[in-house]
Formats: structure tokens, C-alpha cells, sequence
């Protein structure tokens, strides 16, 4: 008796989240807080790229190794009990900064594309700086070109689309916003996030 096998090989999928956030408190136990936190354990730590966008602003990183340390940061982050900067990675001389931000449920804080600073009150960022914080559960959830907070200083935060995509070489489960494709969605709106569930290939 002859036995065959047949191994196939596929091309790995990127992960995508995307995410209307609309003006004022976002709850953390919201579809814009768990469908971020879903993508978030989907990330493999091997993608090779990540690229974020947001109300005409994109940031991207493209060098490999440090996507990887990227995504790996963002997929293991917990709760440190204290709002401010954790770590700085930079891609394509472009600085990326986490950490912590929030009063009774802290939430992990993403600023990329320009400062470093992290929960420091400033609720506006330039045109290539992204802020997100999905999870913070109040309406300070971040921006991409202008305001990043609630209604503080007459600042007017509008509904925006956060869009998140990853490639990768090596990854073996999909992440995505309930659709197969891999190719992220173009933000229509100031805030679109791609994010969602796990699935086999």
C-alpha cells in the first residue's frame, strides 16, 4: 500500500482590523474595544509589516524586524498600573510609542508617526501622527490629524475610521473584519480600525 502526501503550501494572509469610533464614551466592553483586543491576540509576532490609518494621515512601517517587534509589543501588552510612556520602538526612522493610558480601565495607548509622549493630556496631534487608545473607555479614544480627545478645549473630535493592516511572511491563522480579504479597507471616515477574529487559513 502506497501512501501520499500532499503538502500545500499557501501564502500567508495579512491581519486587518478596522473600527468606526464615533464622538463621545466609547465602552471598553464595546465592539470598538473587543474586536480590537481579538486582533490584537490573532498577531503572530512575525508579521513583516504594520501600517495604520486614520482621517488622511497613514504611518507605516515596512522593515521586517521591526514590525515584528511592533506587533509583538502590542499583542503582549497588560495593564503596568501607570498611565505613561513604556517603550519606544522606531521604523523607518519613524518613532512608534506605547504605554499605558487611562483612569479605572487603563487602555494601551499607540502614538505613531511623530511625539513619544504618552497620557500626557495634549488632545491634538499633527498631520502625521496617529494617537489610538480604543479601550480607554471614555471619549478620549484618540485621533489621527487634529483633535484626539472628547470635547476638551473646543477641540471638536469628529467620527473616525482607525484601519490597521499587517503583512507577513510566516503567519498561520487570519485576522480579520469578518471578511477573507487581506487588503485593508480605505478609510472613508476620520477613524476606521481593522481588527476581528481568528480563523484558519
Amino acid at each position: 500500500m502506497m501512501l501520499w502526501l500532499v503538502l500545500l503550501w499557501r501564502p500567508a494572509a495579512a491581519s486587518n482590523w478596522e473600527q468606526e469610533m464615533t464622538p463621545g464614551h466609547i465602552s471598553s466592553s464595546g465592539l470598538e474595544c473587543t474586536s480590537y483586543n481579538e486582533w490584537r491576540a490573532c498577531l503572530t509576532g512575525t508579521e513583516s509589516s504594520i501600517t495604520l490609518t486614520t482621517n488622511g494621515v497613514t504611518v507605516a512601517c515596512t522593515d521586517p524586524t521591526e514590525a515584528a517587534a511592533i506587533t509583538t509589543y502590542i499583542r503582549d501588552w497588560t495593564q503596568s498600573g501607570e498611565n505613561g510612556l513604556d517603550q519606544v520602538l522606531s521604523c523607518d526612522g519613524v518613532s512608534w510609542a506605547f504605554g499605558q493610558c487611562g483612569g479605572n480601565n487603563p487602555s494601551l495607548e499607540i502614538r505613531a508617526g511623530g511625539g513619544t509622549k504618552i497620557c500626557d493630556g495634549d488632545c491634538f496631534v499633527s498631520s502625521s501622527e496617529i494617537v489610538m487608545r480604543p479601550c480607554i473607555d471614555n471619549e478620549n479614544w484618540g485621533g489621527g490629524n487634529g483633535p484626539t480627545c472628547g470635547d476638551r478645549n473646543n477641540l471638536i473630535q469628529p467620527t473616525q475610521t482607525f484601519a490597521i493592516s499587517t503583512g507577513t511572511s510566516s503567519q498561520s491563522s487570519q485576522c480579520g473584519g469578518g471578511s477573507d480579504s487581506s487588503t485593508p479597507a480605505t478609510p472613508t471616515g476620520l477613524f476606521t480600525f481593522q481588527a476581528g477574529r481568528c480563523y484558519p487559513q
